[in-house]
């Protein structure tokens, strides 16, 4: 047995490391030369890439050209045609597992949803039978997918049944040969269908309406004519109903292929002694590699779902031999407790009590009522301790991911040595496994609280958002430096690859200078050639697949020890991460999930307001929900799938708006208001005992696109500062002032561009318009009198403390404010009032009462004119005031004449009001 983990040959490692070096520094050479090119012609490549800037990336994936004939090339005739067999069947799982994600998953998963969070206030878009009608063509096309399913697990098993087969003649010896590949592809195969009976299960809107669309059918059925179908026609309808209702509405899919008769071909497989033993060292050795994985602290998404895939495979080997593995079932038990639930896709989730309750036998009653009830308690014990321990979880993640992310960026240029490689794998492999563990948490968390009817506290919404942040900081990174990684990714598979080579070409000289040639060793050594040829070549899917399976071949008579074979293992699956680093780590880090449970940010948005700190997460909050398009766009019960894009875009934008840009607005217009006015005894502000909320955080965001959609949330701001600012203006001119002090203040605190209101400014001894004065002067009149000396209008009586006045600074304001134009309409309402009072001046003199005694007087005083030179005696003004009293007086004791005094006094002090406006206006005009 020759050792492949003992240290090279130090003169082959001192000449491979020099070569590489040799590798790096022209590819070095050669970069500065494009770029140098590039600066030259003015084509200077962003180095900050942003997604939404960049809408094209380059992915590397591997993809093969030529047929597995071509690939499968030994002089081994007989290995060929084993090796070509499996291999189809596994890549015939890989593709049928890609058809599954692409075509079928999404499609019924999101069936019935319209996009909004609250259902009740969509009106329904077309009746039931409609949406199912759109479906119906992807029902048929899974009814062929399944019965492919069907044929691909019947004719692996029977294969493999053949292979490990007493009773027929030996193609190979596969005695000491384990294919674990193949059990693994066929635990994948059952997966996929169990998902798929799991989503039709837990979607309630589609067993509803298929109901309903059964209903029509069977009314089409009793009168054809009057829906103008062709009675063959509904006849061939119902029959594919029917199928579709006894498989896909029945969940039944999985046990639908479970259940087949697998010897009909004549080949033994259900007592193949052989074969039932080969299959439980695979299942032991499958479980056996996976359990280190299903601790706590390093699970990922991709773990808990290869123990749901194993599970499904030892559903099958249970159902097929008839008989449960006591070992095997007792295993998987005790690591299912490791794993309370397993989150498949979106808001489906997997138990393993209720898995094995309904596929193991019924007769041999594995599950139990009282292990069920312990697995409802492991669930609930479950989710109390991960509750309890998430922030310091979360503290632990947080370090981990920032330091990741720092020895990410400082490491983002070429590789210059050996060790550099070793240490950009590990990296680059720590970054999907920190996001797949956290993922995993997330996703368990939020499907636990709903399946257990649970309530979730504010505090572990606003830990899982925070989890959801820094998953989406691992995406972003890996896309900034997807160009570099790739690059660096290229150069550590082919040291890969160079270990691989290495490592076997020790194997390869010990099989070939052994000379007991036998039939084993020529299969051995023929497998051990393919594996080398694979390796050292592209690493697509199918060539990975070829060398796993050409290196379960070649690992016979102990050639390999456990840990050496692991080993190989290990580096052939780095290869296939590697060669597609960027897509593997996006979709590890892909939150569709975050569709089912996108009420929490409800509460994310309203503690953003209060804790503006975390602002910086919204780009990779609102990039988490944006994963959830894709989805929305692959949906068919609608008559477009872009109404539900839509639905959602303004749901969650409005949630936006209203839970923390309004609150945003109204913050920061209140920490101006309480800048400008520190001067009056307000609370206490002082940060070291009240604490300081920082707006500038969110106000220093850049622009967020959101599906489309830019939000600029300091450019809203802006504008509705402006809006507040100019209206609260116009209906308090007084305060131009404090909302100009408002502005600077926005703009030196925050780097607001506000924008002038340009409206004329007032004082805050603005004092009465005179516009409204003029308005009415009705009013005006009674309640003023005019102080000649002061030439100031005094309020006659007041209810308060104090008297209003209007002066010429008061008219001279009031033209500032409204323009000289006010002068006119002064005039105009003056002229209307003095007209009114003239005439009730000429009708008084003209009375017969006033007349008569007024001429009785000044016949007495022309006689008399001499002798009271020329002055009207005060005894003659006496008796016409008594006079004038006896025709009446008012309610508050006042005569006729005292009546006209105030009339010709109002006359006088309007005479006064427009004189008044001259000084004033007359400067205006000269300005």
């Amino acid at each position: 047995m020759v050792s492949l983990l003992e240290p090279n040959d130090a003169t082959t490692k001192v000449v491979a490391e020099t070569q590489l070096k040799n590798y790096v520094d022209f590819m070095s050479r050669f970069s500065s030369q494009l770029t140098s090119i590039e600066n030259a012609i003015g084509c200077i490549a962003n180095t900050n890439k942003d997604k939404r800037l960049h809408p094209i990336t380059v992915l590397s994936k591997g993809e093969e050209k030529l047929s597995l004939m071509d690939v499968v090339t030994t002089e081994n005739k007989i290995l060929n045609k084993v090796l070509i067999t499996f291999c189809s069947l596994c890549n015939e799982v890989v593709q049928l597992e890609e058809e599954a994600k692409c075509k079928f998953y999404n499609q019924l998963l999101f069936y019935g949803e319209t996009g909004k969070l609250d259902e009740s206030e969509d009106e329904e878009e077309s009746s039931a039978h409609e949406q199912v009608s759109r479906i119906l063509p992807l029902l048929q096309r899974l009814l062929c997918f399944v019965q492919r399913s069907r044929e691909v697990l019947k004719n692996t098993i029977q294969q493999m049944a053949a292979l490990y087969n007493k009773s027929f003649p030996q193609v190979i010896d596969v005695s000491q040969v384990h294919f674990s590949v193949i059990f693994q592809h066929l635990a994948i195969l059952l997966r996929v269908l169990l998902t798929i009976d799991e989503i039709v299960a837990n979607n309630s809107i589609l067993q509803d309406h298929w109901n309903i669309y059964k209903g029509v059918v069977k009314s089409v059925r009793l009168n054809p004519a009057g829906f103008d179908v062709p009675p063959d026609k509904v006849v061939q309808m119902e029959k594919l109903v029917k199928k579709i209702d006894n498989l896909i509405m029945s969940s039944r899919l999985t046990m639908h292929c479970m259940e087949q008769d697998f010897d009909d071909s004549g080949i033994p497989v259900s007592k193949n002694t052989l074969f039932i033993e080969e299959f439980v060292i695979n299942m032991r050795f499958l479980l056996s590699r996976l359990e280190p994985k299903l601790g706590e602290n390093v699970c990922e998404v991709r773990h808990a779902i290869d123990f749901v895939s194993l599970s499904c495979l030892f559903a099958l080997q249970s159902r097929m031999f008839h008989d449960v593995n006591k070992k095997l079932f007792r295993q998987i038990w005790d690591m299912s407790k490791k794993l309370p639930c397993v989150v498949l896709i979106g808001p489906v989730t997997w138990f393993i009590d209720k898995f094995f309750t309904d596929f193991l036998p019924a007769e041999l009653q594995t599950i139990d009522a009282k292990s069920r009830d312990q697995c409802l308690q492991n669930r609930k014990n479950y989710l109390s301790a991960k509750i309890e321990a998430l922030q310091r979880e979360f503290q632990f993640y947080f370090f981990a991911v920032n330091q990741w992310l720092v020895t990410m960026t400082s490491s983002s240029g070429a590789s210059q040595s050996l060790d550099d490689l070793t240490s950009r794998l590990k990296m680059y492999l720590e970054g999907i496994s920190l996001g797949g563990r956290m993922r995993r948490t997330m996703e368990n968390l939020l499907n636990l609280h709903v399946t257990l009817n649970k309530s979730m506290s504010v505090a572990v919404v606003l830990l899982i958002c925070r989890f959801v942040s820094i998953i989406k900081s691992i995406n972003d990174c890996y896309y900034r430096y997807s160009n570099q990684t790739t690059q660096n990714s290229i150069h550590i598979l082919q040291r890969i690859q160079y270990q691989i080579l290495s490592n076997v070409e020790g194997v390869k000289k010990k099989l070939i200078s052994d000379k007991r040639y036998s039939n084993r060793r020529l299969d051995m050594l023929s497998a051990l050639v393919l594996f080398s040829n694979n390796i050292d070549a592209v690493p697509t899917t199918q060539r990975l697949l070829v060398a796993s399976l050409s290196l379960a071949l070649a690992n016979q008579s102990k050639l390999l020890r456990d840990e050496e074979y692991l080993h190989l293992i290990t580096q052939i699956q780095q290869l296939g991460v590697l060669s597609q680093t960027v897509a593997y780590a996006m979709q590890t880090t892909q939150l569709s999930t975050f569709y089912w449970h996108r009420g929490v940010l409800d509460h994310y948005f309203q503690h953003l307001h209060k804790e503006t700190y975390d602002a910086t997460d919204l780009h990779f909050m609102l990039a988490a929900v944006e994963d959830c398009v894709p989805c929305l766009k692959s949906t068919l019960h609608y008559h477009s799938c872009d109404v539900l894009v839509d639905n959602f875009r303004q749901d969650i934008l409005s949630m936006f708006k209203q839970q923390f840009l309004e609150k945003l607005y109204k913050n920061v217009e209140n920490d101006l208001r309480l800048s400008v006015h520190a001067h009056l005894k307000l609370d206490d502000r002082n940060p070291f005992r009240v604490g300081i909320k920082s707006l500038r955080q969110a106000l220093s965001l850049s622009p967020l696109n959101f599906m489309g959609e830019f939000v600029d949330i300091k450019a809203l701001t802006t504008h509705y500062l402006d809006q507040t600012f100019y209206n609260l203006t116009t209906v308090a001119l007084h305060d131009w002032k404090t909302y100009g002090d408002m502005r600077k203040v926005a703009t030196n605190r925050y780097q607001l561009k506000m924008q002038e209101v340009h409206l004329p400014n007032q004082q805050l001894e603005q004092g009465l318009d005179v516009l409204e004065i003029m308005r009415n002067i009705h009013v005006f009149v009674p309640k003023y009198l005019y102080n000649l000396s002061n030439q100031v209008f005094v309020e006659k009586w007041s209810n308060n403390k104090h008297l209003n006045t209007i002066n010429i600074q008061h008219v001279a304001n009031s033209i500032r404010t409204h323009g000289t134009g006010i002068i006119n309409t002064t005039v105009n309402f003056t002229f209307q009032f003095l007209k009114k009072k003239f005439f009730i001046f000429s009708q008084f003199l003209f009375d017969e009462h006033i007349k008569s005694r007024l001429v009785k007087d000044i016949r007495e005083f022309r006689n008399n004119c001499e002798k009271l030179k020329h002055q009207y005696p005060y005894e003659s003004a006496e008796r016409f005031n008594r006079g004038i009293r006896k025709l009446g007086v008012a309610e508050d004791g006042s005569s006729f004449l005292d009546q006209f005094r105030v009339l010709i006094t109002q006359i006088g002090e309007q005479h006064d009001n427009n004189q008044s406006h001259e000084p004033p206006a007359a400067a205006m005009f000269h300005h």
